[in-house]
């Protein structure tokens, strides 16, 4: 309910009146000033105007209009008066010759062709109802209607003279009762008491306004009482006059003003319809309840519907908080923004008996509590990373990301803010709509090779991907309704300078930002389809398969402001990609959306932006981030896959790794060399492997793409060869050439995953003593000719030793001899479970953390989500002292559930420091581990 300020500049208002009909209303001052309220004519702030229509008077307390608009009877301190509303100062006005004891209401009736009469609450000696004839001699003629009017200190009369309303006071409170003026006959229409009486004003033939001094307003209909206002003004300020409209609006008065109030569309109807107030946002969902008391009808017999579907609909379906006895059915918020009624429909007669409005909101305001989120119809939900599958023969990680089709249609389109706009004129848009039209297509000049997204993906994915421009051209720019700090919210991370405190990071959009952009485009598409004649929409969301929304940014970064502040770091957003279900004109959809500054290369000097654009559109496929989160175990940071994967460092462009390429289905399982030792009986073998150059367009014949060496179901190791082949548009910028590379590869959402980490990461450096690395990182198989990676298999027997040697390297391929055999080493081992009541560990393994440093008794407790540290007493049995000792650490899972049965083989999770231990001595072996946070439902 909306109230605002409709008249203002009055002293002491005592009563106010209103004609619809004739959409004039008149104000009455304790001074014995006339106000005219002409409500055809508000200025551009809403206020009517207003023009002085009499004065004089005495204190006038009440006042009746007739229903031309022309007669005005008023109340004053020594009786009635009747006036002309064109001269109603008192020196003309006509008194009546018969005055009430004590007016309390005045009300014109018009029962007929003759001249309307006048109706009066009269207070003294008793409460009474009289009409008063008017005429020459105005009161000349008085008949009683109501004898006795018990209690009753106001009235609102019906315009036909049929029947009045009565407010009265009763033992417990106050009454509203219904009179029969015709017969004096009264019902009582509110039943038990109301705790506070006030104005009575007539809404309808069936409704009467009760406005407390408050402001708090109450409808009142037979035997129905709908409170619509929680009080609205200040105690101190009372309301003092209240006057209907129509059904739809009253005007009260506060202090020197005029309010005009609007009444929430269909509180009157038979049954009424309610919505959380506050509004629901794009796709959101809240209840509307449905009220038919007093209308005869039952919800059962209703159709509780949308006017436009774009807006919303009403779920027929019965959630289990379904109550009979105050029913509701589900709004689900629609996909364009702005004002809704839900109608309800009596299903026999076809009538329309209750009707609500509600707001779909693009904003939604609540940091802390996000809105609600509703799912229709039936979803492809995509998951970034799939668990691979069983541990049957041929390569895994084989199409385990949605098939990219042959077509990537990616609509790039300019949105701003209220904070800062895009130029509005098309010669200071165009510097922006080439930079991304290049970077997206037409290409950018680097080292003499022109690179853009669609040239970088058509290369890395073989010929079978066009990531392409949709439309052809930058569209926008479109505004979105709010400013910066509605859509975008500052991250912080900690100041190590100042421990305890937080610094600003960066910029994000919001949780609910995705959505409202997306509804910011559909409303700009229905506006290009609805113009006349109709025009395209600016981007046809069922011909596109991606959105880029790039993003008005309102300032660069400034260094100079120490301490950083959220603005001078830059009021950017930073890249990053969502997929969520959003609400389009045609329904719900995964829609793929990334979100990246206009700027992004001013704000990030250094960056380039086509290679950045190329990371978000990759995750637009399903791909995950290769670097390490905050959250993941940071003893990995040194086997990250770096400046070897687009996904992890994009900015030298570098192409997707072998397992990337899998995944997508750009390598076919006969282009990948699959060995499973445990399969093969952990028999010796030798063999010799030819590995195309991963940038091959067409591998050489008796080549292979990679190598796939599986470590248990799930986990695989993969060799892969690196060479820039020709002038390419990707690998331009690898650390080494001419090299083979060795990747360790889980899916993180399988059983292999007990620590958290990325999917891909580099090998570990073997314990041959050459540090196979790329000069950069400390960590990983980069293998060159006569190099080697080696691995000790203990799964079982006696250990036996697996090697990856580089015999010969070419421009286009390189040649791998894989060896896999027994070799005694020193007598090394630790004891087996179980150790006491630890039925499952081995009494030489422990879990140790901060906790356990502390207090022993939290030894082998691992700390969910912290890091843990698990170390292996390793005991040397062997006559020979044995020489950089690393540990292979593994989990055994021994759940028993039918949903998560233990694997075959042991799990690796991860390879220790390399220690001495000397003959008959025992060693400590480590390794990091952020275990696993336990979840239960």
């Amino acid at each position: 309910m909306a109230d605002h300020v409709v008249a203002t500049g009055f002293t002491d208002i005592t009563a106010m009146v209103c004609v619809a009909s004739r959409h004039v209303a008149v104000v009455a001052e304790r001074s014995g000033r006339l106000t005219l309220l002409d409500l055809l004519r508000p200025d551009d702030e809403g206020v009517y105007d207003a023009r002085v229509i009499g004065t004089g008077w005495s204190a006038p307390t009440h006042l009746a209009l007739d229903a031309t608009g022309k007669q005005l009877v008023v109340a004053d301190a020594d009786g009635l008066w009747l006036a002309q509303v064109d001269r109603a100062d008192r020196a003309q006005a006509v008194p009546f010759v018969d005055a009430p004891g004590l007016v309390r209401s005045l009300g014109f009736v018009q029962s007929g062709p003759g001249p309307a009469s006048l109706v009066v609450l009269d207070g003294a000696p008793v409460p009474h109802l009289d009409r008063y004839e008017l005429g020459a001699a105005p009161g000349s003629v008085v008949h009683p209607l109501v004898a006795e009017a018990t209690g009753a200190f106001a009235a609102a009369v019906a315009a036909d003279g049929s029947a009045a309303q009565l407010l009265a006071s009763v033992p417990g409170g106050f009454a509203v009762r219904s009179v029969d003026l015709g017969t004096g006959v009264v019902s009582d229409l509110t039943g038990s008491p109301l705790p506070t009486g006030g104005l009575l004003t007539r809404l309808s033939s069936t409704w009467a306004a009760l406005v407390d001094p408050s402001g708090a307003t109450r409808l009142v209909a037979d035997g129905v009482v709908r409170a619509v206002s929680d009080p609205a003004v200040a105690a101190a300020t009372a309301v003092t006059a209240a006057a209907a409209v129509d059904g739809e609006r009253l005007l009260v008065a506060v202090g020197d003003h005029v309010l005009e109030r609007e009444l929430p569309l269909g509180v009157t109807d038979p049954v009424l319809l309610t919505v959380e107030p506050g509004g629901l946002f794009i796709g959101g969902n809240t209840p509307v309840r449905a009220d038919p008391t007093g209308s005869g009808l039952d919800f059962e017999e209703l159709d509780l519907t949308v006017d436009d579907a774009s807006l919303g609909a009403v779920s027929p379906s019965r959630d289990d908080t379904f109550d009979p006895a105050d029913p509701h059915l589900l709004l689900v918020g629609g996909w364009r923004t702005g004002t809704g009624v839900v109608t309800a429909t009596h299903r026999p007669t076809g009538e329309v008996v209750g009707r609500c409005r509600f707001d779909v909101l693009g904003v939604w305001a609540d940091d802390d509590a996000g809105p609600s989120f509703t799912v229709t119809g039936a979803l492809d939900a995509r998951v970034p990373s799939s668990a691979w599958g069983g541990g049957g023969g041929g390569p895994q990680n084989i199409d385990v990301f949605p098939a990219a089709p042959p077509q990537w249609r990616v609509a790039v389109v300019l949105i701003d803010t209220t904070t800062q706009g895009y130029p509005g004129d098309a010669a200071g848009l165009a510097p922006i709509r080439t930079e991304w039209s290049d970077a997206m297509t037409t290409g950018v000049s680097v080292g003499g090779v022109s690179q853009s997204v669609r040239s970088y993906w058509s290369e890395v994915s073989y010929g079978r991907l066009d990531m392409s421009l949709a439309g052809g051209d930058v569209r926008g720019p479109l505004h979105a309704p709010g400013s910066w700090d509605d859509y975008f919210e500052l991250e912080t991370q900690d100041d190590p300078a100042n421990p305890g405190t937080t610094r600003p990071r960066r910029w994000n959009p919001k949780p609910d930002t995705w959505a409202s952009f997306v509804s910011v485009l559909e409303q700009a598409n229905q506006a290009e389809t609805s113009a006349s004649p109709p025009r395209p929409p600016v981007v046809d969301l069922a011909a596109v398969d991606a959105v880029a929304f790039v993003v008005r940014t309102v300032n660069v970064p400034d260094p100079t402001v120490s301490p950083a502040t959220g603005v001078s770091i830059g009021r950017y957003v930073w890249p990053q990609q969502l997929t969520p279900s959003v609400t389009l004109s045609t329904g719900q959809r995964n829609l793929p959306i990334l979100m990246m500054p206009e700027n992004w290369t001013t704000v990030r000097p250094g960056r380039v932006l086509h290679a950045t654009l190329a990371h978000e559109l990759g995750h637009t496929l399903g791909l995950p981030d290769l670097y390490l989160y905050d959250w993941m175990n940071q003893g990995n940071a040194q086997r990250t896959m770096a400046d070897w994967d687009l996904m992890h460092r994009e900015t030298a462009l570098p192409h997707l790794g072998l397992p990337l390429r899998m995944g997508l289905g750009w390598v076919e399982p006969a282009q990948v060399k699959s060995y499973d030792f445990a399969a093969l009986g952990g028999g010796a073998l030798v063999e010799t492997v030819t590995i195309a150059a991963l940038e091959s367009a067409t591998p050489p014949p008796g080549t292979v793409r990679g190598v796939e060496v599986r470590i248990a179901n799930g986990r695989n190791y993969y060799l892969e060869y690196r060479n820039r082949q020709g002038a390419s548009v990707g690998d331009s910028g690898l650390p080494l050439g001419q090299v083979v590379v060795g990747t360790d590869v889980v899916s993180p959402l399988g059983a292999q995953n007990y620590d958290s980490r990325p999917m891909v990461l580099r090998l570990y450096d073997d314990p041959d003593a050459v540090n196979d690395t790329d000069g950069v990182l400390t960590e990983g198989a980069f293998l060159t000719v006569g190099k080697d990676y080696r691995e000790k298999d203990f799964t079982e027997g006696a250990p036996k030793d697996f090697a990856a040697k580089v015999i010969a390297t070419r421009a286009d391929s390189a040649d791998v001899e894989i060896r896999y055999d027994s070799d005694a080493r020193p007598e090394l081992s630790i004891r087996p479970w179980p150790n006491g009541e630890k039925l499952w560990q081995s009494p030489d393994i422990e879990i140790r953390n901060a906790k356990s440093n502390v207090d022993a008794t939290f030894l082998n407790v691992p700390w969910g989500g912290k890091p843990n540290r698990v170390v292996a007493k390793v005991r040397n049995h062997g006559t020979l002292d044995a020489r950089q000792v690393r540990a292979t650490f593994s989990v055994k899972n021994l759940t028993t559930n039918a949903a998560d049965q233990p694997p075959v083989t042991a799990e690796p999770l991860g390879l220790s420091a390399a220690v001495d231990i000397a003959a008959g001595a025992v060693g400590e072996l480590e390794v990091d581990w952020v275990a696993p946070t336990v979840t239960t439902a």
